[in-house]
């Protein structure tokens, strides 16, 4: 009996260890690298970023569904502008950024991407100083 019980409770143990372990996986922010038309983030011009259409993400079968582009400019408010459609830069954030100056910064993030499974995952987020 007493090894019954031991038996019972180890299979319990790692089922529900189990469990837990696929549910912190979808929860997980993805490393996967997001690039502006294949440019890095970190490298990109002002005018590249101008002239860019859309976020790019490397990891093959992840399309990318929706971000959020938060501005912060110099004596000016915050602002911040949602694409919940897909990973088009919308017309309002290309007039954005054509009117950064040098030193504002961009954040990209709440950026989410489907895989193949169409399963929802959050990808890392980024920012940009325009130089």
């Amino acid at each position: 009996m007493k090894n019954f019980c031991f038996l019972f409770f180890l299979v319990l143990n790692s089922a529900f260890s189990f469990q837990s372990i696929g549910q912190t996986a979808n929860a997980e922010i993805l490393k996967c690298k997001v690039t502006i038309d294949g440019i890095n983030p970190e490298s990109i011009s002002k005018l590249q970023f101008q002239n860019a259409t859309k976020l790019h993400v490397d990891s093959i079968g992840l399309k990318i569904t929706s971000f959020e582009f938060s501005v912060y400019r110099k004596n000016k408010k915050p602002l911040v502008l949602r694409n919940r459609e897909n990973a088009l830069f919308t017309k309002e954030m290309k007039d954005v950024i054509s009117d950064c100056e040098t030193g504002s910064k961009i954040f990209v993030e709440y950026i989410t991407c489907v895989d193949i499974k169409n399963i929802s995952h959050t990808l890392s987020p980024f920012s940009i100083k325009i130089k």
